[in-house]
């Protein structure tokens, strides 16, 4: 490990400090009457708050969603422990300037889609978050719809949307076993449900909930499972990511009326319509079993479904990079990047978020396209390299700031893009 005892990237963060940010304000949710803590709720905290602040959610917070319609603001959790979300939260609106990053955040409390990213034209980056769609209710007389599994995740309408090592898992569908008090079956939700958006994923699970099946003596068929990603039009791009479909549901027997079919299993990655591109690097994919019914196993579900437009591998293998986040001043920013031997690792810094695709650079680059490269030294025989540095003061009157921090990794081969992450800085610990 190479530690940097002077302000070495510290200082290179510093230098991207935009003047724009000088009303970075730093507002904490938590248990009112704790130290430190100003609103009790998320939204409460989002109403207040100004575009371009950081909103500190603690740990010890109760679960609350929250709706960003038109404001650019940072929401981070600070431990120790995941920082509670409840399902049913949104960003909305985005002007093109907008900038939103939600990191360390975990659904601690269900509530339909976890969270909807929607009609935005400004970048929304998702870092670190354990995301979970709401199962279905099966309750009987109510909106049939609440029999389905919700999505982790559904990004409609958006231009730069980016999720790096999260977790994120589809509702489970609801399943009958007592036809007289309960509404019906539902199928699985999906982890990502894209719709006319671009979306960078690096690193994370996204996992399908299971069709839900027909447990009653009845001739009614199971529901599909979940799949990891579902897309109607737009892009993804995704390097190192696990993508996992759900098994799909039982069908009923009735001696009386028949047999139910069983439902067919998730896939992994399934583009559905108006013509999606996908482009994918060094990705694990697994389908969901079908369900059985009427004496037969449906289909499996498959590792990537192309309905509708394309899907493209690039070879080579993943290059990881980990930030740690918030930092505030005094304590230490550390980054790590992974790749091979003898290559050398650099981190390319810019307080931009981009979606620049590159494939002759395995990667999309997410930062603008005039990043600052900062060497951070050859990847040795263990295939990491961590530089670690004190964050100083932030300049007066800013009070937060992120910095987009991507790896690039070189050798005789060329250049290779890495995954990244964004770092918080803070000027004070909360």
């Amino acid at each position: 490990m190479k530690r940097w005892t002077g302000p070495g990237f510290a200082f290179a963060v510093a230098v991207f400090t935009p003047v724009a940010w000088a009303r970075g304000a730093v507002h904490t949710v938590g248990p009112l009457g704790a130290p430190g803590v100003d609103f009790r709720t998320l939204q409460e905290a989002v109403d207040f708050a100004s575009d371009g602040d950081t909103i500190v959610l603690l740990a010890s917070a109760e679960p609350s969603k929250f709706t960003l319609d038109g404001k650019g603001l940072t929401i981070v959790g600070a431990g120790p422990g995941p920082s509670p979300l409840r399902g049913g939260s949104q960003v909305r609106n985005l002007e093109a300037d907008q900038v939103v990053v939600l990191r360390s955040l975990e659904t601690a409390l269900l509530d339909r889609d976890a969270l909807r990213v929607l009609d935005c034209a400004g970048p929304v980056w998702v870092e670190d978050c354990d995301l979970m769609g709401s199962h279905g209710k099966n309750i009987a007389f109510v909106d049939f719809d609440n029999d389905h599994g919700k999505d982790a995740v559904l990004v409609e309408g958006s231009e730069l949307v980016t999720l790096v090592a999260c977790t994120l898992t589809g509702g489970n569908g609801a399943s009958v076993d007592d036809d007289f008090e309960q509404s019906g079956v539902g199928r699985g939700g999906n982890a990502l449900e894209i719709v006319d958006s671009q979306v960078t994923v690096f690193g994370g699970v996204f996992t399908g909930g299971f069709g839900g099946s027909m447990w009653d003596s009845q001739a009614s068929s199971g529901e599909p499972g979940g799949n990891g990603v579902e897309l109607f039009g737009g892009s993804l791009f995704a390097s190192g990511t696990h993508f996992e479909g759900r098994d799909g549901g039982y069908g009923g027997d009735d001696i009386f009326s028949g047999c139910g079919n069983g439902a067919s299993g998730g896939h992994g990655v399934r583009l559905s319509a108006n013509e999606p591109e996908v482009v994918y690097l060094d990705c694990a994919f697994e389908p969901g079993s079908g369900g059985w019914g009427c004496g037969e196993q449906a289909a499996s579900g498959e590792d990537l479904e192309v309905v509708s437009g394309q899907a493209t591998a690039l070879p080579g293998t993943r290059r990881e990079l980990e930030v740690n986040a918030p930092v505030a001043s005094g304590e230490t920013i550390r980054v790590t990047v992974h790749g091979l031997e003898g290559e050398f690792a650099f981190a390319l810094l810019d307080p931009a978020i981009g979606q620049t695709h590159a494939p002759d650079w395995l990667g999309v680059l997410v930062t603008s396209p005039t990043p600052r490269a900062f060497a951070l030294g050859p990847i040795p025989a263990s295939g990491s390299i961590t530089v670690e540095s004190v964050a100083g003061p932030l300049p007066t009157g800013l009070e937060s700031l992120h910095v987009t921090v991507q790896g690039a990794l070189v050798s005789l081969s060329g250049l290779q893009l890495g995954h990244a992450s964004m770092l918080i800085l803070l000027d004070e610990a909360p």
